[in-house]
């Protein structure tokens, strides 16, 4: 399983790269989300960040999302948990920027 909430969701730029992966729905994580124009970077934190989760069907996948996201020097690729719209709990992998980018903003709440 993966949480994403950036360029990966639905509609977005790099959703073709989760081509194959199963959409399980909408979910939340504890996390503090910043902009820096088109880039979305979650940080460990107070907060909630909304994304998409997937149930990836290739072993290429998490090699290919982790090419995209250079995990693990810009992203740190790590199992967080996420609630489901119903309130379901999992564990899935997300991408955490590795450090905070002083020029981003932070979101209060991105859905």
């Amino acid at each position: 399983m993966i949480f994403v909430y950036g360029s990966l969701r639905r509609g977005c730029a790099n959703h073709h790269l989760l081509e194959g992966a199963e959409f399980v729905g909408p979910g939340t994580i504890e996390a503090s989300l910043y902009m820096r124009g088109d880039l979305s970077m979650a940080h460990e934190g107070p907060g909630t960040v909304h994304g998409e989760v997937y149930r990836l069907g290739e072993v290429n996948h998490l090699h290919t999302l982790d090419g995209l996201e250079r995990h693990p020097t810009w992203y740190e690729r790590r199992m967080t948990a996420v609630t489901l719209r119903d309130g379901c709990k999992l564990d899935a992998w997300c991408y955490f920027k590795a450090e905070r980018d002083p020029e981003a903003r932070l979101v209060e709440s991105a859905s």
